[in-house]
């Protein structure tokens, strides 16, 4: 998943570490960057989606997906 991460854009991988690995909140990471919540969102949705098609849909990653609120 490391790799997967690191193709994402720059801004899309900072949003995403961020939230996933610092725990931060959509409202948090919006504060922390000065851009919108809708961004923050929107780059979250671009990650997801990145990861979903490089590793596949498997339950194990669907489970991943909800369990990292992501």
């Amino acid at each position: 998943m490391e790799r997967t991460v690191c193709v994402l854009p720059e801004k899309c991988q900072l949003i995403f570490r961020l939230r996933v690995e610092s725990g931060y909140t959509q409202k948090e990471i919006a504060t922390e960057l000065e851009i919108s919540e809708k961004t923050v969102e929107t780059q979250l949705l671009k990650a997801r989606k990145r990861i979903r098609t490089v590793l596949g849909t498997s339950g194990a990653l669907k489970a991943l997906l909800i369990f990292l609120n992501i």
